[in-house]
């Protein structure tokens, strides 16, 4: 239960920062004023990833049971102990989302965001062939969606790869 609260807290965080780094984006005035323009992506998602995280709080708040209060049958009780290798698979998904910030950069979204989704699902048990479907069929659905439809400029990367 501390595991959730810590990674519902550092989701909100995280979900939070790309709110405000997402305002901070400026607007380039090349489409229609209808257009969303380049922040909504980041913006989308910072708010989906903060109330995942507020979610995550409140519902490891209810797992303790009537916020952190004990229950009256000492019964219920158990003892839980936590080391650092019970938040293994926490640190390392944190660790690729700070390696998937850097390297969308230099990457671009295709590829970065490819190789992220990939590596993670790898990681966190699914087949390798269903990670990579999965992970080009979300690649293909945000170009189609954002690139295509609201004409939102993707990260190309400082490579200039041509996906």
């Amino acid at each position: 239960m501390r595991a959730d609260r810590l990674a519902g807290a550092c989701f909100l965080v995280l979900g939070v920062a790309a709110l405000v780094f997402g305002l901070r984006i400026e607007e380039l005035g090349l489409g229609q004023n209808k257009d969303p323009g380049p922040r909504v992506f980041p913006m989308v998602l910072g708010a989906i990833l903060a109330l995942g995280g507020l979610m995550e709080l409140g519902m490891s708040l209810v797992k303790v049971g009537n916020l952190g209060r004990p229950s009256p049958d000492a019964s219920d009780r158990v003892e839980v102990r936590f080391n650092l290798s019970d938040f293994k698979n926490f640190w390392v998904v944190l660790l690729g989302l700070v390696l998937y910030a850097i390297l969308i950069g230099v990457l671009g979204f295709s590829l970065s965001t490819l190789l992220f989704g990939v590596t993670m699902m790898v990681r966190l048990g699914v087949r390798w062939w269903v990670s990579v479907l999965v992970s080009l069929g979300l690649v293909v659905g945000i170009h189609l969606l954002f690139g295509q439809l609201f004409k939102v400029q993707l990260p190309a990367g400082s490579l200039g790869l041509p996906f």
